[in-house]
């Protein structure tokens, strides 16, 4: 499915967090991606996050999926996840993000879209020359405004339903070979 050479290993599942790295960032909407994927692992009894430097991610793995948080800072994500789909050669992507045109606590499973102006999602379609990943998106939309303004700023608790609700959704597309 995926154009690259230099396929290593081959996996059923790459589910990609996407974020920013840093504490100041832990509690911020754009921090959703992360925040789900590491309640996934803890949930699924993945082992514990590992950095590797060449993903420039903290990576967990079982025999089937990869959990991949990338390091880069959100609108550079493409980078490390074209590096693992090189490493990884999965069969499926999933791409978990934070989406400022979606109310808080909403979340919408996607496939085959565009960024709707998400740096992070663009880059990831930018570095795969491809569009055709799951995306589930964290709505973190809680009143009118700029997207900037939603992003950066402390979670709200609508945001924090949001984000079970996307575990949820997250742990069924795991476990589901073919959605």
């Amino acid at each position: 499915m995926w154009s690259f050479k230099q396929k290593k290993e081959n996996i059923s599942h790459l589910v990609v967090g996407l974020g920013n790295p840093g504490e100041k960032y832990n509690n911020t909407a754009h921090n959703v991606g992360f925040r789900v994927v590491k309640k996934v692992r803890e949930e699924q009894n993945f082992p514990p996050f590992s950095k590797d430097k060449y993903l420039k991610s903290e990576v967990s793995r079982n025999e089937n999926t990869v959990l991949l948080l990338p390091q880069t800072f959100m609108n550079l994500s493409g980078e490390a996840v074209e590096k693992a789909v090189k490493r990884f050669n999965p069969e499926k992507i999933t791409v978990v993000h934070d989406e400022a045109d979606i109310p808080s606590g909403e979340v919408r499973l996607s496939f085959d879209s565009g960024s709707a102006g998400h740096k992070g999602v663009q880059s990831v379609i930018d570095h795969l020359k491809s569009k055709k990943f799951y995306r589930i998106r964290v709505g973190v939309r809680e009143t009118h405004g700029k997207a900037r303004g939603i992003i950066l700023k402390n979670i709200s608790s609508d945001t924090r339903k949001g984000e079970d609700k996307a575990i949820e959704e997250l742990i069924n597309v795991i476990e589901k070979p073919e959605i």
